[in-house]
């Protein structure tokens, strides 16, 4: 049985506070990444994150393909809502230990890749403790030598859309059982990409728990990120 390590993005929106608060209510302590621009639109619903204790991570300004951008247009991204982050921490009382970052779209930069993970280490960002992460593609990739917040399972319900995929195929992918990337069935950890979208929220209400309790009734098991 995997241990899952889980991870939301792209918050705060309308559905980050339910989510979040389903999540705890099952044991759950998610670490999320947050987009600049809808935190400084939804500012309350980030100091509520952080209020619950919930470690919140950078994830750029405006989510833009890294591999598009130029070098310093990639760390104007980062460092505009660093300077947010900061802020928020401070107005919601709460100390920030830690310095996490997901690149958008998990696109690592292109020809900058090496590059930005010499800035995330050189600018004290934190590295999530992938060491019982396994799988095949995880460790192929190089992701447990890097300074990104990546991830072994996206579970890729923003899919849930007119046209491209109904929650009923997302849940049987999770149960399909593909090894390596099985993670209900594999042993070890899999660190696990999830969402808080409206969007979604519209097309398939309550998704989260349908996806979530899924798991819980399979009896996946849920476990803290720590970090490095």
């Amino acid at each position: 049985m995997s241990k899952i390590m889980l991870t939301v993005d792209d918050i705060p929106d309308c559905v980050t506070i339910p989510l979040l608060d389903y999540l705890l209510e099952q044991g759950i302590r998610p670490v999320m990444f947050t987009i600049g621009e809808l935190a400084e639109e939804n500012y309350d619903t980030l100091l509520y994150v952080l209020k619950k204790g919930i470690i919140v991570g950078n994830h750029s300004w405006t989510h833009p393909d890294f591999s598009t951008l130029s070098l310093e247009e990639c760390i104007s991204e980062i460092e505009k809502t660093e300077k947010l982050l900061d802020k928020a921490y401070k107005d919601a009382g709460v100390e920030r230990r830690y310095k996490l970052f997901r690149f958008p779209f998990l696109n690592k930069g292109g020809e900058n890749k090496e590059k930005l993970q010499e800035y995330l280490r050189d600018h004290g960002f934190t590295k999530v403790d992938d060491r019982g992460v396994t799988a095949p593609e995880y460790i192929g990739g190089n992701n447990n030598n890097e300074i990104d917040t990546f991830c072994s399972y996206d579970i890729m319900e923003y899919m849930i859309r007119p046209g491209e995929k109904t929650i009923e195929e997302i849940i049987d992918r999770l149960d399909s059982g593909t090894p390596g990337q099985d993670i209900i069935g594999d042993e070890g950890e899999h660190l696990v990409l999830f969402h808080s979208h409206h969007e979604t929220e519209a097309e398939a209400p309550g998704y989260y728990k349908t996806i979530i309790g899924h798991l819980l009734e399979r009896g996946a098991e849920f476990t803290d990120l720590k970090m490095l």
